[in-house]
This record gives structure tokens, sequence and C-alpha cells, in this order.
């Protein structure tokens, strides 16, 4: 079987990862999943949570760590464009060209989401986030 034969399992697999996600994590109000429309569907390659930092004692940085102490492959997308080395150099862009941008990049987080993630491996995100953000809870 070719790989893109695979493709319509897979985004099904992705699919039901995230809305064990959005579930889980719908009443943790420091994290919010990203909403999606109600007319699109998502292959969710990536699935985002925003973390609320007014309801948190660290910032990203720490809840990355954290996560990642608990053998979550956790990562961070999204760099704003200006950030990036290439703008900096080329153009001169520096911190403050797009704040929401800005802001959103500090506050986001990508959680894993594939389809080989066994159903432990969704209850240990779910449990490690629940607990990584509740240790930080203002």
């Amino acid at each position: 079987m070719g790989q893109l034969e695979k493709l319509p399992g897979w985004m099904e697999r992705r699919r039901e990862i995230a809305a064990r996600y959005d579930a889980a994590f719908a009443d943790i109000d420091a994290v919010k999943s990203i909403a999606m429309r109600e007319d699109s569907t998502c292959a969710y390659h990536l699935y985002v949570i925003q973390l609320d930092l007014d309801m948190l004692s660290v910032g990203r940085e720490e809840v990355f760590d954290a996560l990642q102490a608990e053998s979550i492959g956790v990562n961070v997308h999204y760099i704003p464009v200006h950030y990036h080395p290439f703008y900096r150099e080329n153009f001169g862009t520096e911190e403050g060209l797009c704040p929401v941008a800005e802001q959103v990049y500090e506050r986001i987080l990508t959680l894993p989401v594939f389809p080989r993630m066994g159903e432990t491996d969704v209850e240990d995100v779910i449990g490690s986030v629940r607990k990584v953000v509740s240790t930080y809870r203002r």
C-alpha cells in the first residue's frame, strides 16, 4: 500500500486525537485549543494549544520544559517570520514589529498528534498537560 492510500486513515486518526484533546482541555481555563470553524476541516498536522499566561506563574518556556520532563514531545512552531535571521539581517526587522504575532508566539505550544499514537500515549499527553498546568496555576 502506498503512502497516499494511507492518508485518509491517518487523517481520521489525527482528528480522533484532536477531538480527545479538545474534550480534555475544555475545562482547563489556562489552556485554549485553537477553535475550528464548523464549515471547515483540518488534517491536524499539528495540534496547537494557547496558554493563558495570566493564569500561570511561569511562561511558555517553563511549561515546555516541564512537559518535556514528562517525556511529552511538545514543540514550538510558528515563529514569527520577522524573528528569523534572514529577515533580521536583510530587512532589519526586530521585536515589536508585529505585536499580535509576537504575543501569540509567546503563548502557543504544539502537542504530539500522529497516527501511530496509542490511547495510552494520548492519555499521557492529556495527563501531563493537566499536571503541569495545575502545578503552575496561580
